[in-house]
């Protein structure tokens, strides 16, 4: 048997793993621990490693770092090691991702999916999955049809996504390529998988991330930015419910001036020297800056602890050195990134608490090597959204910020599970007044 055949390469390198198991593997122990773990709730400051990964992390701390599962008729060698995840992502002709045409379930081949997602077996699950695929891909076929035609009739595309995507397809056509015919743009079926995608990588990551930074943002309490002196709990004391550098920024600083200062908020009139006013300008652009930058440390911070996509899984179809290990051909790895990013061996004795400040000299001193940081991948293919996700986090939180105060809900439940993007199985609720 070819499965025992793999087995034994492996294990003849010293790599220790689960037994191979006809003809699920060790899918039906995980999926079964997985639904277990989903519904539990874990402390703010337990590691939450064993809730997120549960049987990938189980057999992680078993067998060890570089130990295997199965995946069904496929090991799957389990990465932590940072050198390893940066030479995987960093040659993806070599290393890629396995079972493409699982990933055309829902999200249109450009991320494939995992664990109790895997598209090969006909369980009631994959049924259910496959049917709502073809329900929504008849949903917005008919839409792409009716774009379609407009454009053939010469009206304006909406500005929109899909607007932009079947402008830009139809200019490479007929204008960039002097109307070539042998240059094949993108079919109907691509551009409803790119609208997938970018629903799926796109919006429903970038509102976790927003998830995340208003949830960590009210946790931490030591931003320099915090200009209340009412105590670390309620009211304005909580950086979290401070009006922070909002709309009223420059009347909040100045509330804090020593009585008789000529831009006090005692004394502010229309007389303030000019002087001063420029001082005081000059001083809150410095507050404003290094407000930015707690804000990026916290961001840097909140992705570190909970990755967007906290796993990949690539594979081979030949046979590939990677480290001192040879990964035969059918052999997938499995990139536990957030187990990497919670390893005291890397980010200290401290790496399961949140600190923004590792970050106060950027993310290439934050861990003792830079490979341990890779919350958006890494090489050719590293996430080409991962910038405007950042901005856009920042933006969103500065405009609240300008208008609201807020803090957690006392209804929060810390569940964070990992299904297909890290999020928070009961959400993340928060109270929000305006000020």
């Amino acid at each position: 048997m070819v499965e025992r055949e793999l087995e034994n390469i492996l294990r003849q390198q010293g790599l220790n793993g689960t037994p191979y198991r006809p003809f699920l593997g060790d899918v039906k122990n995980m999926m079964r621990l997985n639904e277990t773990d989903k519904q539990k709730t874990i402390n703010l400051s337990e590691d939450a490693s064993p809730h997120v990964f549960g049987y990938y992390y189980r057999t992680v701390a078993k067998y060890g770092k570089n130990s295997f599962m199965w995946f069904g008729l496929w090991p799957r060698l389990n990465v932590a090691d940072p050198e390893l995840i940066k030479e995987i992502l960093s040659r993806p002709d070599a290393f890629q991702q396995p079972l493409p045409e699982t990933g055309k379930i829902l999200t249109g081949g450009i991320v494939f999916l995992q664990d109790e997602k895997w598209g090969y077996l006909p369980t009631k699950l994959n049924r259910k999955l496959k049917a709502m695929n073809n329900e929504l891909q008849l949903l917005l076929k008919g839409i792409v049809d009716k774009r379609q035609k407009a454009m053939e009739r010469g009206e304006a595309m909406p500005n929109d996504l899909l607007g932009a995507l079947m402008e830009s397809n139809s200019r490479f056509i007929n204008e960039d390529n002097d109307g070539n015919q042998n240059v094949v743009g993108m079919s109907i079926d691509d551009v409803i998988d790119e609208c997938k995608f970018f629903y799926f990588a796109g919006s429903k990551t970038n509102e976790k991330l927003r998830h995340l930074l208003l949830y960590h943002f009210r946790r931490y309490n030591k931003l320099p930015c915090d200009y209340s002196d009412d105590g670390d709990r309620g009211g304005g004391g909580d950086p979290g419910s401070t009006t922070w550098v909002n709309q009223r920024g420059w009347m909040d600083l100045t509330r804090h001036l020593p009585a008789g200062t000529p831009c006090s908020h005692q004394t502010a009139s229309a007389s303030w020297d000019s002087h001063f006013l420029l001082f005081a300008s000059l001083v809150l652009e410095l507050i404003l800056y290094v407000c930015v930058i707690n804000v990026t440390m916290i961001l840097q911070e909140s992705l570190r602890l909970y990755p967007p996509a906290p796993l990949m899984t690539r594979g081979s179809t030949k046979t590939l050195k990677l480290g001192n290990m040879t990964i035969p051909p059918g052999v997938h790895m499995t990139l536990l990134i957030g187990i990497l990013h919670r390893d005291p061996d890397f980010w200290g004795d401290d790496a399961n608490e949140f600190n923004p400040h590792r970050f106060s000299e950027g993310v290439s001193n934050a861990a003792s090597t830079q490979s341990a940081y890779i919350p958006f991948g890494a090489g050719q293919r590293v996430c080409i959204g991962q910038n405007l996700v950042l901005i856009e986090a920042k933006i969103a939180l500065a405009m609240i910020l300008q208008s609201f105060s807020f803090e957690l809900s006392p209804s929060y439940l810390h569940a964070p599970f990992n299904d297909i993007n890290l999020l928070p199985i009961y959400g993340a609720p928060m109270i929000l007044r305006s000020l």
